[in-house]
């Protein structure tokens, strides 16, 4: 391969593995700001609204310990390939959102979303990182 489109590819790699990273960012940060919306949609208090949070956390705790064991044997294109699938599949859900408990559904996608991004953004990070800058 000719070193122009390695370091190309390689800052591409870089550039997408940060997007991976500000995407989760937004998806982890924007759950909070919603309960009001929650509460008032759905007729529910805090204390039960806010389980849409926790619900989020514990899936993306579970499916971190699950990723970890199968992601070593995938490739990048694999990673980023079920990543933009699992993304598309969450995407569609909220249309769907019609109970409380259907939103807890979406409140687990999400969780697996924001692991699978966390996961995804390192290693593309670490892919397009030149071998003498990675330690």
């Amino acid at each position: 391969m000719n070193q122009a489109f390695t370091q190309k590819y390689n800052v591409l790699l870089v550039f997408l593995g940060i997007v991976c990273l500000l995407v989760a960012a937004y998806l982890d940060n924007v759950r909070g700001p919603l309960l009001p919306i929650i509460n008032r949609e759905f007729g529910v208090d805090y204390s039960t609204s806010s389980f849409f949070v926790v619900v989020g956390h514990v899936t993306a705790a579970f499916f971190t310990l699950v990723l970890a064991r199968s992601i070593s044997g995938w490739s990048e294109k694999k990673c980023v390939f079920i990543s933009c699938l699992l993304g598309l599949i969450t995407s569609f859900i909220p249309f769907g959102v019609n109970s409380f408990y259907s939103l807890m559904i979406f409140a687990g996608f999400l969780g697996v979303m924001i692991a699978l991004l966390g996961a995804i953004c390192n290693t593309l990070v670490i892919s397009g990182t030149p071998l003498q800058f990675q330690s």
